[in-house]
């Protein structure tokens, strides 16, 4: 209840309102803190921020659903760091009930999404999507199945800049032999058109000394459900290692 009472002190804005700050060519700037921090930060950034509502709720419930091929291409190529990667999912909007087939390219630190809506989520491609695969720059592979992730999202959109913060709460990870959920963490995006610095919510991190933080969601769930035959993390140890101490309240032993 207290996490309700603080967002309903944010001026709230909609999605009609929010259209021209979609940012679907954007620079992402990722942190991950413990979720005892959440409210005094939401506090710190209510002046700076209007919330958005989505069916009368300031917490929505997302759904997404990750692609990838029987050898884990995608999941590999962000393992390898490689500059020009993609993510391929279909992504549910619960609450305005809105399910989207969508391309995530990450190139030279630029995200950039493109989407389609999807009638259904099925994992036999239609003839749309195989076409909106084909005309963007993605491999053609054979997709399948590959981790579906779940959590509430806080949406913050800048009254001064085109600027959008997103928190996402309440993970929840599931593949088609494990599920497991984490709920003390909460894992954010800074959404820009360019790195600013200025942003009241980067300055609000930097006072927690809270770094950027670069660890998706989709290679943490893909790294936690993978049991006892672990999937290649070398690369992402470190990472793993301070999020353990996130998770164990150690703030200030956390420099990234």
């Amino acid at each position: 209840m207290i996490l309700d009472n603080i967002l309903k002190e944010f001026d709230s804005i909609s999605l009609t309102e929010i259209a021209g700050v979609s940012l679907m060519n954007r620079v992402d700037t990722k942190f991950i803190f413990h979720i005892d921090q959440l409210n005094s930060i939401l506090l710190d950034l209510k002046n700076h921020y209007h919330i958005l509502i989505v069916e009368k709720s300031f917490t929505p419930l997302y759904n997404s659903l990750y692609l990838d091929d029987s050898n884990d291409y995608f999941y590999h190529e962000h393992h390898r760091g490689r500059n020009n990667r993609f993510k391929i999912r279909y992504r549910h909007y619960v609450d305005s009930e809105k399910l989207y087939f969508e391309i995530k390219h990450k190139k030279h630190g630029r995200t950039l999404k493109q989407r389609i809506l999807s009638d259904t989520l099925d994992m036999k491609l239609s003839n749309k999507q195989l076409e909106f695969i084909r005309n963007s720059s993605a491999p053609n592979l054979k997709l399948q199945d590959s981790l579906s992730v779940s959590y509430n999202r806080i949406t913050l959109v800048s009254k001064k800049s085109i600027e959008r913060v997103t928190i996402d709460v309440n993970l929840s990870f599931t593949s088609r032999k494990n599920s497991k959920k984490i709920s003390d963490i909460a894992i954010a995006e800074l959404k820009q058109e360019k790195i600013s610095r200025d942003s009241p919510y980067y300055n609000v991190m930097k006072e927690r000394y809270l770094r950027p933080f670069n660890l998706s969601k989709y290679v943490l769930g893909r790294i936690t459900l993978s049991g006892e035959t672990p999937i290649k993390h070398n690369r992402f140890k470190k990472k793993l290692l301070q999020l353990n101490k996130i998770r164990n309240n150690e703030y200030n032993l956390v420099r990234s």
